[in-house]
Parts: structure tokens; C-alpha cells; sequence
């Protein structure tokens, strides 16, 4: 969900280990330009950037 080129992403994970598995909520904040994207999201904190090389039609 998105505003401009701003957007929230709400994100639930499936993980496995071992013989057990959880659930992990995450909730990334983000903005994207013209081929990049910085995102920061909590739980970790963590801040990504992502630069893209090229076009997809």
C-alpha cells in the first residue's frame, strides 16, 4: 500500500527450523525513485538500499 512513492508493507514470514517452525511479523517502510528503493523496517531495525540496473517491460 502506497502514496506517491512512498509505501508501508506489512509482511508475515513462515519460518523453519530444525523440527519447529513460527510465524514472524515484519512492517517495512519505504521509498522508491527512478531504479532505486531505500527501505527501513522493523523488527531488526534494518535499512536497505536497492539500485536496479535495466528495464522490465
Amino acid at each position: 500500500m502506497g502514496v506517491d512513492r512512498f509505501y508501508v508493507s506489512p509482511r508475515l514470514h513462515a519460518l523453519a527450523y530444525g523440527d519447529r517452525s513460527d510465524l514472524a511479523f515484519q512492517v517495512s517502510l519505504g521509498y522508491w525513485g527512478e531504479g532505486w528503493v531505500l527501505e527501513a523496517g522493523y523488527p531488526g531495525p534494518y535499512l536497505a538500499l536497492g539500485l536496479t540496473f535495466g528495464t522490465a517491460p
